[in-house]
């Protein structure tokens, strides 16, 4: 213990304040210490004020935290209010660093007074510390130093093993996160020494922590996750494995992208820089071993050139990852939850689930391993046993269907029964065509909140889902396809896949034009259809709508006419639509609907038949963006479009590229034939590179 910070303060290191507060009670409350701390942060020396009102004869029991753990607290709480300074160009202001000493000095003064701390409360402050990013920056290491003196000092004191003991709680759920923080403090702590000399008598509390680890592994105790991470350490303590903490900062952090991850949270890197990043971060690997082996002057020249490449690395673009780029509302800001994925990505762990479940985790949409993290971190680990095996048999597309189908436990059974009583290949192709669906409209989330702007995520998210429904509507149908029925159930999985990217596509339009907010999309779907695949009800309605669309512009005799057609038209193989609906409670409403009847091969001409909108939607920019992206996949293959409507529609369809080419009469109503020859250029869905182009350089 330092008596020097014990003794009898002069009057020239105590404000009345502080006094005030001292005769208050020998126990500080949080609230208390703070106020304390900020008055004596005033005057000279303030730390020397603060620690001479601490209490010294204050019994330390694991009942309540005692004044020197709660002024810790506010110390740290201090030092982390302080604002940001940035030390590699020199802004270091001499108040700010005196700031940055006087709460840095202080913190060292306590906990080199570890008798005054209980170990319980030390190791709860320190997992705290670890919760809170500024403070596992500017303090973790210093509070692990503390520790590891505290150990040497009382190296046969009993209360340290029970506290971590107790820390360690693999059985209760609840208490993940900090036995998390426990294991990886531990870590860090026996990377610092180890077994080794500078380390003394302290070695015989990771005999302790090594009798619990292995009985933790052993009676698979806790969470996969959690398991895991025990297992991990106790190989560390053990001389099998060295790796404690991961492959530096350098994460993949998602299919095709690789990020920085810090205190401040993940850089993520555009594909075209990643060569030149991972081949930094090769040299610093490489720098890493050289720097223990050389003299002073290598040393000097090694931390020179490290200090280059840091450099370098800091000017590569990069956009820092956000709750724009997660399907999870607030999982980035509930630090736990990030540093719980943050461990998931270390190579350490993601070679662990290689072995164990036979996929890559870097090949999931952050959504999905955002929903496998709470999957692993909830599941004993006895009953993670199934999913390994389905997912070792059938891929990373059958952990995409797994993830998928969220809470419903009853389809999750179902799929896996499937998997199980099928055909291997059969199983495969299947579950691999739904993959592929799930990770297009995982595409078309990033695609509309990386270019909708600031604050789109809650919108893309909600379409997301929305689309992620109809896609686990046919998971319920394909737990019955058998070998006849497969290709149907793919050409489903096809059609909706074209949807989505239809769906993307119009998106894509709104957003050139200007003309609509993402939110006012939520709701909405955009299909393609065969007549053959129409239901009656769909039919009915067509035929509704049409009426009621068409009521105020043509005569009884007319519209009675255009209804016959489209009956006709309904029973045709070749005609095909494209409808808009919008989602109403349970029931998808029709809103908008384009008919094409088949194409004429003499003439390389497809008719667009009727275009129509539900009255009480008004039409709006929606509508014609599902124009504008049907017929660019129309004239994909070279066709021109052509169509006769009424003479107030010519303005209309001219400014969607449509001239006149001539006029008619027909059953007493006018009528303008028009035709819009093709761009001679291809067609591209949404899901592919070009489109995404944004995404993937923003």
């Amino acid at each position: 213990m330092s008596e020097s910070y014990l003794g009898t303060p002069s009057a020239e290191e105590h404000d009345e304040q502080a006094c005030e507060i001292q005769e208050q009670g020998e126990r500080l409350s949080r609230e208390s210490a703070r106020k304390l701390l900020d008055s004596c942060m005033q005057s000279p020396h303030g730390y020397f004020c603060f620690l001479n009102v601490l209490p010294r004869n204050e019994n330390i029991t694991a009942d309540a935290e005692s004044s020197w753990a709660v002024g810790l607290r506010a110390a740290i709480d201090g030092l982390c209010a302080l604002p940001e300074l940035d030390q590699h160009n020199g802004n270091w202001s001499d108040p700010a660093m005196e700031h940055y000493q006087e709460y840095g000095e202080l913190i060292g003064a306590i906990i080199q007074n570890p008798q005054m701390l209980h170990p319980k409360h030390y190791l709860e402050i320190i997992c705290d510390t670890l919760a809170n990013p500024i403070a596992r920056d500017r303090v973790s290491y210093r509070l692990f130093e503390g520790m590891n003196y505290a150990l040497r000092m009382f190296s046969h004191d009993p209360r340290y093993p029970e506290a971590i003991r107790e820390q360690l709680n693999f059985v209760d759920p609840q208490s993940f996160s900090h036995t998390a923080y426990m294991l990886e403090f531990l870590s860090s702590l026996y990377a610092m020494g180890g077994d080794a000399d500078n380390y003394g008598d302290g070695e015989y509390i990771f005999s302790v922590v090594r009798e619990q680890l292995q009985d933790a592994v052993d009676s698979n105790k806790g969470s996969y996750l959690l398991h895991e991470r025990a297992a991990l350490l106790l190989d560390s303590i053990n001389g099998v494995r060295s790796e404690l903490q991961g492959d530096l900062s350098l994460r993949h952090i998602a299919r095709g992208a690789i990020g920085i991850v810090d205190r401040k949270g993940v850089r993520i890197f555009p594909e075209t820089s990643q060569a030149e990043v991972k081949k930094i971060y090769e040299e610093l690997e490489g720098i890493k071993s050289q720097f223990s082996q050389g003299g002073l002057s290598e040393r000097m020249r090694i931390n020179a050139r490290r200090n280059e490449l840091t450099q370098a690395l800091q000017e590569i673009p990069s956009r820092m990852l956000n709750s724009e780029d997660v399907s999870v509302p607030g999982r980035l800001a509930d630090e736990r939850a990030f540093r719980d994925w943050e461990y998931l990505t270390t190579h350490a762990m993601r070679t662990t689930i290689k072995e164990d479940f036979g996929v890559e985790c870097d090949e999931l949409t952050l959504r999905e391993q955002f929903a496998f993290l709470d999957y692993l971190k909830a599941v004993p680990v006895e009953d993670a046993s199934q999913l390994k095996a389905f997912t070792f048999r059938y891929g990373t597309s059958a952990l995409r269907i797994f993830l998928s189908v969220g809470d419903d436990q009853a389809l999750r059974q179902r799929v896996q029964s499937f998997a199980e009583s099928s055909d291997e290949a059969l199983v495969k192709e299947v579950f691999s065509g739904y993959g592929k669906l799930v990770e297009h409209i995982d595409d078309a989330g990033d695609y509309l909140k990386q270019n909708f702007g600031e604050g789109s995520a809650s919108h893309a998210n909600a379409v997301v889902e929305q689309l992620l429904t109809r896609a686990r509507k046919l998971l319920e149908e394909a737990v019955e396809v058998n070998d006849e029925s497969k290709e149907a159930f793919l050409e489903k999985v096809r059609m909706v896949d074209e949807d989505v990217a239809l769906f993307t596509s119009a998106c894509r339009t709104l957003k050139k034009s200007g003309a609509l907010k993402l939110e006012d999309v939520e709701g909405v779907s955009i299909s393609e259809k065969p007549a053959g695949a129409l239901s009656a009800e769909e039919k009915a309605k067509l035929l509704s709508l049409q009426d009621q669309a068409y009521r105020s512009l043509y005569t009884p005799e007319f519209l009675a006419s255009l209804r016959e057609v489209l009956k006709t038209t309904l029973e045709n193989p070749h005609t095909h639509f494209y409808f808009l609906r919008k989602s109403e409670g349970e029931e998808d409403a029709i809103v908008s609907t384009l008919r094409f009847d088949e194409k004429d091969p003499v003439a390389n001409t497809k008719h667009l038949a009727s275009f129509f909108t539900d009255p009480s939607y008004n039409g709006g920019a929606i509508g014609e963006a599902l124009l504008d992206e049907a017929l660019m996949r129309e004239q994909a293959d070279g066709s021109a479009i052509v169509l006769e409507c009424s003479p107030h529609l010519l303005e209309f369809y001219m400014k969607h590229g449509f001239n006149e080419t001539g006029r008619f009469e027909f059953k007493g109503e006018s009528g303008i034939s028009m035709r819009k020859d093709p761009v001679m250029q291809p067609y591209t869905k949404p899901s592919d590179e070009e489109t995404f182009a944004e995404q993937k350089t923003a």
